[in-house]
């Protein structure tokens, strides 16, 4: 009564102010908008008790026959005045909420004080009654709930929920405009966990017990049932809404409510399973709406043209918004749920496998990578749709999930856009979240999470920004080395181990830098060993709804997996410092840590695999058949992974086995057909016409990596085709390539030589890709541009060009007129005491330089030089 008052009064003050004319009708909205007689009437009739009544409105004893838009679940009010009815309900309901509640906080004794919970308390103790005698009854459901009285219970239940709702978001948003601190932070905590108290014995009690009796009962499917079912929804719909909301102000209220927040994870349980049941019901309901339109067509009762899309579209504004806001929540239970299952109990212990681990992230990667579809493919408006993500937070959830990088490599199955992408409908889902709801938007561990997540897809995935990896891997330990940091100390300890290891990643193949990146690794190391995870009481956790490290299994993974990566870090630049027994220690430390880590596994193979060919290495008789043993298991352990499958190619190739080498490249291509480990084995094995159709598909992905596609690609174009000028596409794309322009950075690079030929020095491929290129410069006549690309191929391979390249570069300055550099070069090449064919076409070029040398010197009358440059010509 007192909203629509304020409503009325609001209303006619503005059709006062209209011009003549253009009045408004009162009532001509449809359904819930309009202001009837009756309903002016019963205003203008409020009697003293109006106060009273406000307090009641809150619990929705006297308001719940308005229905309106905000309790339905809808925005906050908004602060301005309004020119509709909708807008002025929502903001009289908002500015009677905050007085209401300012009124309520100061009568604050217990939870259950903050609102009328008399019809909640009956339907949980109905519950628990035996069935009446003599009750005719579907024995399917409940008897209580066939009766008539009851479904109302649920619909006046409903809109007690919804109100209760909209009231901490009212609250949440008044004081969000406010200069934060740790009274008005606890007044919104006290807001939502009031939320929290009343739905828990509704979803603990009275839910959970129907679920468990009548698990496969017409419940959610049944009209008769729809007003229990959108109670069931409303129900789990507020405890998802609570937890996001309330997430930020966990810290700040760390002593308060604790028995709420040990209750959280069970909450959330029965919240899935009520919305997955519900959304099972209206499947349900779906099918048999087709059947029947299928029956009316074929009746000729409806037209035939009429399809299952126009009669999902024919659904209601509100009922879209029910399905939209019920698929939004279920996916928002999901990610958490998907994660909890991961634990499973073996003899009594609680263990998390690592394919469980990789099938959430994967699960979770694809969820958030496709646009959301509602059920029914309903169209929806794109304020609604902001609206239910930023309710339930969904994006920064299944960026959690798809990240893993607390117990997996961080973004297993995410390329960089996808991450990209990702992570930033996450963080817009915290902005809107902010914007619509009030909800706090500068938490600190939200900020930690993200930029870690962040950090690790720039540093760690191909085609990354390292500099801002390593930026954000900075500012990450500053937040946590704040005193205000809301992050419990065995979390910080984790998410600063984890920093060190991304930095030292970054650092590992820059050689100035190795001796920090081994620090940094040792440093980590050292501060997983002085923590024990199986000694930490996760009931101090000061998350309530995702982080993983709620869960002593999924911490203990957290922790082994950490300490597992520390390991092949230092490893790592144990060999880079040619230490390989050290390297061999920790490699076998690692996989001992976390046996089932693909990662471990594949490093120790490799580690063998390398001291094969490596000529500084101690000779190690077993190192052959352990190597390939060893890519044989890891190869078993993910057969989605290229990396086993390249280097056992490798393997073959070393022992002359041409045939299964090749099926080893072209399986690793069949996964990533960009491997550069598997691309250069198979150019060693195949002519470059027969490499064609690989290198095309290479050089369709979006990968840094393919240069070496690129390049064959170029080869095969200049050399065999004789397209210069297509090739020089080619060999531009591939110096833009990591494998070719940034070697150094590839842990597998020494796997990109010949295994049979380990004795010949290497030559940087970026120098003979620089000189090919060159090369087509001086076939097209472009000799400026030639001489320029000569010149980056001679500093990309530190002056040690081919003679065949150095002869090309001397016969473009010869065409050029610079006789004195064409002469050096060629000396150079035939002082280097080995002979080859070329050493002829060089002594050539050498002597025409020589004769028109000598012709300059006749000009300018030096006869001794020009003597002398004929004799040596």
């Amino acid at each position: 009564s007192d909203v629509w008052t304020e409503v009325q009064l609001r209303y006619r003050a503005m059709l006062n102010r209209l011009p003549e004319g253009d009045a408004l009708t009162l009532g001509s909205s449809k359904g819930r908008g309009g202001l009837s007689k009756k309903t002016s009437g019963a205003s203008e009739g409020i009697s003293q008790s109006s106060k009273k009544s406000s307090k009641d409105g809150i619990s929705g004893t006297k308001s719940l026959s308005i229905k309106s838009s905000i309790g339905g679940g809808g925005l906050p009010a908004s602060s301005t005045k309004g020119t509709s009815l909708q807008e002025m309900e929502m903001n009289a309901r908002a500015n009677l909420y905050w007085e209401t509640w300012k009124q309520l906080k100061l009568d604050f004794v217990e939870w259950e004080s903050l609102f009328v919970t008399s019809l909640r308390d009956a339907m949980v103790q109905l519950s628990s009654l035996s069935t009446p005698p003599l009750f005719d009854m579907d024995e399917s459901c409940p008897w209580f709930i066939q009766t008539e009285l009851v479904r109302d219970c649920y619909e006046a239940l409903t809109y007690q929920i919804r109100h209760i709702v909209d009231n901490a978001a009212t609250v949440q948003k008044h004081l969000a405009g406010k200069k934060e601190n740790k009274s008005t932070l606890k007044d919104v905590s006290l807001a939502w966990r009031g939320v929290l108290a009343f739905v828990s014995p509704l979803l603990n009690g009275h839910l959970f017990e129907i679920l468990q009796n009548a698990p496969s009962s017409p419940l959610f499917s049944s009209p008769a049932h729809h007003a229990f079912r959108r109670f069931v929804e409303e129900c789990a719909k507020s405890v998802i809404t609570a937890t996001w909301m309330y997430e930020p102000l966990v810290s700040f209220t760390a002593n308060e409510g604790r028995g709420l927040l040990e209750d959280v994870s069970r909450l959330i349980s029965i919240s899935h399973e009520c919305l997955a049941a519900s959304q099972k019901g209206r499947l349900s309901e779906e099918q048999l709406m087709a059947e029947r339109m299928k029956d009316e067509v074929s009746s000729g009762v409806r037209g035939a043209s009429t399809s299952m899309t126009s009669a999902r579209d024919s659904y209601a504004d509100e009922e879209k918004k029910e399905i939209f806001q019920l698929e939004c929540a279920l996916a928002s239970t999901k990610c958490r749920m998907d994660l909890e299952n991961t634990v499973c109990d073996v003899d009594g212990d609680k263990l998390v496998s690592t394919d469980s681990l990789a099938a959430v992230a994967r699960k979770a990667s694809l969820a958030a990578t496709k646009t959301h579809q509602p059920i029914g493919d309903l169209k929806v408006s794109s304020s609604l749709a902001l609206t239910s993500i930023a309710q339930f937070g969904v994006p920064y959830l299944q960026a959690l999930s798809a990240w893993s990088g607390m117990y997996l490599t961080p973004w297993p199955f995410c390329t960089i856009g996808q991450a990209r992408t990702i992570l930033r409908n996450a963080r817009d889902s915290i902005t809107a979240a902010g914007k619509a709801w009030g909800r706090p938007t500068n938490s600190k561990i939200e900020q930690i999470f993200l930029h870690t997540a962040e950090a690790d897809l720039e540093g760690g995935l191909v085609g990354g920004f390292v500099i801002e990896a390593e930026r954000l891997y900075k500012r990450v330990l500053d937040l946590l080395a704040e005193d205000d940091v809301s992050v419990e100390s065995y979390a910080a300890t984790m998410l600063k181990t984890h920093c060190l290891l991304g930095l030292g990643k970054l650092y590992l193949y820059d050689a100035e830098r190795l001796s920090e990146a081994e620090a940094f690794a040792r440093n980590a190391l050292d501060i997983l060993s002085s923590v024990d995870p199986t000694q930490r009481n996760c009931i101090d956790s000061q998350s309530i709804c995702f982080y993983p490290w709620n869960n002593s299994a999924l911490n203990k993974m957290s922790h082994s997996f950490h300490m597992c990566m520390s390991r092949q870090l230092v490893a790592e630049a144990c060999i880079r410092s040619s230490r390989y027994d050290d390297a061999k220690l920790f490699l076998s430390d690692a996989v001992k840590d976390l046996p089932g880590n693909f990662d471990a596994a594949f490093a120790l193979a490799s580690f063998h695999l390398r001291m094969m060919f490596d000529s500084d290495a101690d000779s190690c008789e077993n190192n052959d058949a352990l190597a390939r043993t060893l890519l044989l298991k890891a190869a078993k352990m993910d057969t989605t992974r290229s990396g086993p499958f390249a280097l056992l190619g490798v393997w073959y190739e070393s022992q002359n086995d041409e045939a299964r080498a090749k099926g080893c490249y072209q399986k690793a291509l069949a996964i990533d057909p960009s491997h550069p480990v598997a691309g250069r084995g198979l150019k060693r094995i195949l002519s470059l016409d027969e490499l064609q159709p690989f290198c095309e598909r290479a050089t369709k992905q979006n990968s840094p990596v393919n240069g070496w596609a690129w390049r064959c690609l170029g080869q095969k174009r200049s050399w065999v085709d004789g397209e210069d000028s297509s090739a020089v596409i080619c060999f531009q794309q591939a110096l833009r390539c990591r494998d070719i322009q940034g070697q150094g950075s590839d842990s597998h690079e020494m796997f990109y030589l010949d295994p049979k030929n380990t004795s010949i020095v290497p030559v940087r491929e970026s120098g003979e890709t620089w000189g090919e290129l060159a090369n087509c410069y001086r076939r097209l006549g472009k000799y400026s541009a030639a001489t320029r690309a000569y010149e980056e191929a001679s500093i990309a391979s530190d002056g040690c060009l081919s003679p065949s390249t150095c002869c090309a570069w001397a016969q473009v300055q010869l065409d050029l007129g610079l006789y004195d550099e064409a002469a050096e070069k060629c000396d150079v090449i035939l002082s280097s005491g080995t002979t080859s064919p070329i050493h002829q076409l060089v002594a050539y070029i050498e002597s025409e330089a020589l004769l028109a040398m000598a012709k300059q010197d006749v000009q300018e009358g030096k006869f001794g030089l020009c003597l002398s440059h004929l004799q040596k010509g």
